[in-house]
């Protein structure tokens, strides 16, 4: 099954979205929408059929771009690194030990 939507306005104002699910339980979804001034929000989630996710929102402006990435995927632990925060659960399965970064900080294991 699929869903869409796209909006777009006058002076760059837009949004859009879409969301798909597959016979085997897995999905994916997409959201954006964008101002006149080139600030950008948005997310995107991926979940698989055996049950791990991925959650990404952002946004994007003037100040720069900023992400929080959710996840219950093995090896992820919350933290914050630079200006993106991931917070990890994997569902009490005690894999834990892995570290990740985006822009900025420190390199890791994604």
């Amino acid at each position: 099954m699929e869903r869409r939507r796209t909006i777009k306005f006058d002076h760059g104002n837009y949004a859009f979205g879409y969301q798909i699910k597959d016979p085997w339980g897995a999905s994916n979804s997409r959201e954006e929408s964008g101002d006149a001034h080139g600030g950008k929000t948005g997310s995107y989630s991926l979940q698989d059929s055996d049950g791990r996710s991925r959650t990404v929102k952002y946004w994007a402006d003037k100040s720069g771009f900023r992400a929080k990435i959710m996840s219950n995927e093995p090896s992820v632990i919350s933290h914050e690194a630079a200006d993106a925060s991931y917070s990890g659960s994997d569902g009490g399965k005690g894999h834990g030990g892995g570290s990740y970064s985006y822009g900025g900080g420190q390199g890791g294991k994604w």
